[in-house]
């Protein structure tokens, strides 16, 4: 994705910027996280949720996180009456519709890699209706339909600790396959909730240092206290390399470390450091510009050496700027192809 927020420039007036000496001219320091990336590819992830969904076998409620079969999964008939009881086993009338089934069952869990839960549904029946001994035996034969099909989404590559089966009474709004699958474990929902409320508190405790500021829209992070940079000249009697050092080395620690958090509260997403250098009038436009990006670059290895992994940042401003967000490997989002599309999972502090 190319850089959209990177040069947005905060609007400081020439006229406040005078003078030879640099720190007068208003360069402004920002990290900028590619947030708009990570919707977009779960856009894809989404998009490809609906490929698979589209072979008509399973419908996607991507709210509760649950996959209902539609397609009808025969089993052959089991015969309970005074005549003969059969065991209740259960084999398919037609494997391949199960696979198939099973198949799209794999794709979606490569998107949610969590705790399954197979339930097979049976329909409701009034209160005496069976006696116990039949009850217990057509709950046994839905039991068993229910790990026939767990059998299938592992073969079709769904690990087997990973998948239970369960028999419940079906709803009114039962999928026609008498068959869903919640790829979330109540548990998993419970935690991430958790995780989300302790994420929000986390940022809200960061931004109240008061040394950065975070635009969710945006996804940038300003940076509220100025750095204490050692001053560089550009005037024609003294014209200093346009190089980034600093005064307190641990002030500006202070600054990086809220930077680096906040950014780990985004789990790892690709960010850019970047410096906005407003227009001079004094033609020396180039050498404000490097400085800019040295400064940047100063931040951005300062970052690294706290733990974002080189190849999450880059560094960028005004004249120097990065073609596109830094690119890192992806999981592999639903998808009938070997590859799979690309998807990156966050959690953000977006509600």
């Amino acid at each position: 994705s190319s850089l959209r927020s990177g040069t947005q420039s905060r609007g400081t007036s020439r006229s406040a910027l005078g003078g030879q000496q640099e720190g007068k001219l208003g360069i402004r320091l920002h990290l900028d996280l590619d947030l708009e990336a990570v919707r977009e590819r779960q856009q894809d992830v989404d998009g490809s949720m609906g490929k698979v969904c589209s072979r008509g076998n399973i419908v996607w409620d991507a709210s509760r996180s649950r996959a209902n079969v539609v397609r009808d999964i025969k089993f052959r008939p089991r015969w309970f009456g005074l005549e003969r009881v059969d065991e209740p086993t259960a084999e398919f009338v037609d494997r391949g519709a199960a696979q198939a089934v099973a198949a799209d069952l794999a794709a979606v869990y490569k998107a949610y890699p969590d705790s399954v839960e197979l339930v097979r549904l049976r329909r409701a029946v009034a209160p005496g209706a069976y006696t116990a001994e039949h009850e217990a035996w057509l709950q046994m034969l839905a039991t068993n339909q229910g790990e026939k099909l767990r059998e299938e989404l592992v073969d079709a590559g769904v690990p087997a600790s990973k998948v239970s089966v369960c028999v419940r009474y079906a709803p009114p709004d039962a999928p026609s396959g008498l068959f869903l699958v919640d790829f979330t474990s109540k548990a998993a929902v419970e935690e991430g909730r958790d995780t989300r409320d302790a994420e929000k508190a986390k940022l809200q405790a960061i931004l109240k240092n008061g040394l950065v500021a975070f635009d969710e829209e945006l996804g940038r992070i300003d940076l509220l206290q100025g750095i204490d940079w050692k001053p560089r000249y550009s005037s024609n009697g003294k014209m200093d390399e346009p190089t980034a050092e600093v005064n307190n080395r641990t002030a500006v620690n202070k600054v990086f470390a809220d930077l680096f958090q906040v950014w780990k509260i985004f789990h790892g997403v690709p960010a850019i450091m970047f410096a906005d250098v407003p227009s001079q009038d004094d033609g020396k436009d180039e050498w404000y510009q490097a400085l800019g990006f040295n400064r940047a670059l100063f931040c951005k290895e300062a970052l690294i050496k706290l733990g974002i992994p080189e190849e999450y940042i880059l560094a960028g401003s005004t004249g120097h700027e990065p073609a596109a967000f830094p690119m890192v490997q992806p999981e592999n989002s639903p998808s009938d192809e070997k590859k799979g599309a690309a998807a990156v999972c966050c959690s953000s502090p977006r509600g």
